[in-house]
C-alpha cells in the first residue's frame, strides 16, 4: 500500500508547480485519516495563499465534493467546512449544479 503522509504532502506542495495528483491520491486513499489530512491541507494551502491555486479551482471544487460525501462524518465535516471556506472567500462561486447536488442529497 503506498499511503502518502501529509509531511509528503507538504514538500511536494512547495514546489512551484500544485501536485493535484498526488492530493487526488490521497483524497481517494481507503484510509479515512488520510482523506480528511488532505482536505484540512489543501484547505490551509489556499486559505493561507502558500501556493497560487486558481487555475485549480475546478479539480479542487471536485475533490471537496467528492469528500462531502464521503463514508466517514469527519471526512465530510472538514470537507464542509473547505467547501463553506471557499464559498465565503470567493475561490469557488455557488452554481446551480451545485444546489442540485444538494438537494438530491437531502430528498
Amino acid at each position: 500500500d503506498s499511503t502518502i503522509r501529509t509531511s509528503e504532502l507538504l514538500l511536494l506542495s512547495v514546489n512551484s508547480t500544485f501536485p493535484f495528483c498526488t492530493y487526488l491520491k490521497v483524497c481517494t486513499s481507503s484510509k479515512w485519516h488520510a482523506r480528511r489530512a488532505a482536505m484540512e491541507f489543501v484547505q490551509h494551502m489556499v486559505f493561507c495563499n502558500l501556493f497560487n491555486a486558481r487555475s485549480y479551482n475546478k479539480q479542487l471544487r471536485e475533490l471537496v465534493f467528492r469528500c462531502l460525501f464521503d463514508e466517514q462524518f469527519d471526512v465530510r465535516t472538514v470537507a464542509s467546512v473547505t467547501l463553506s471556506g471557499f464559498y465565503q472567500c470567493g475561490y469557488i462561486r455557488v452554481t446551480n449544479d451545485d444546489f442540485v447536488c444538494f438537494f438530491f442529497f437531502f430528498y
